[in-house]
């Protein structure tokens, strides 16, 4: 069910930004609860809205621990202090990361996350993005005491720093 609201919202946001022919690519690094992570993001503006889609690593797990560590991250970013090279607002974010706990084990951990936050960009061209986040995340695993899929809920943050170039 999960997915099926990713990919809807994936549809969503590409058919919202269809008035702007290119997206701002971006590279940044966050840290969050669990790790800190390499993301490649592209982000699509309308207006006062911004969206952003973007793919990441856990950098201390997949190249430190070598267990592959990845993230899916959407994030909707309303601006309404917007000047030429300056935009400052509330952002919500949706992320996904799943992580196999030990090499023993077929099973997955998965951990989705629900933030709330503001969100800071500096540029025109070659743009400064900063987000500093916080909300619920919610870790789904299996228990091996009563041999289903449990969740847990627990509170999480998300600092983000990044660089964007908009063509």
């Amino acid at each position: 069910m999960r997915i099926i609201a990713v990919i809807c919202l994936c549809i969503t946001t590409a058919g919202w930004t269809q008035e702007k022919q290119h997206p701002d690519i971006g590279l940044g690094v966050r840290l969050n609860r669990m790790d800190y992570f390499l993301e490649a993001d592209a982000a699509f503006t309308r207006q006062r809205l911004a969206y952003t889609a973007g793919v990441g690593i856990g950098i201390g797990r997949t190249i430190f621990q070598t267990r592959f560590y990845p993230e899916v991250r959407f994030t909707a970013n309303y601006q309404p202090i917007q000047r030429k090279a300056f935009a400052f607002g509330p952002v919500l974010s949706l992320g996904i990361s799943a992580l196999r706990i030990n090499s023993q084990s077929s099973r997955v951990n998965w951990w989705q996350e629900y933030t709330v936050g503001y969100g800071l960009t500096v540029g025109n061209r070659l743009k400064l993005v900063q987000r500093t986040e916080i909300g619920p995340m919610a870790e789904t695993y299996h228990s091996a005491y009563l041999n289903r899929l449990r969740t847990a809920w627990t509170w999480t943050y998300s600092l983000q720093i990044g660089l964007r170039y908009a063509f």
